[in-house]
């Protein structure tokens, strides 16, 4: 059961930091438009 719990928890981290690192390249691509 701790195993599992533990495997979810890294799985959720995984994808926020897909999501952030999402953010990260949407916001270099639009950072300059908003500057400009």
């Amino acid at each position: 059961m701790d195993k599992k719990i533990q495997e979810y928890d890294e799985i959720i981290h995984f994808t926020r930091l897909c999501d952030r690192l999402r953010l990260y390249v949407l916001l270099e691509q639009v950072y300059p438009l908003l500057v400009a």
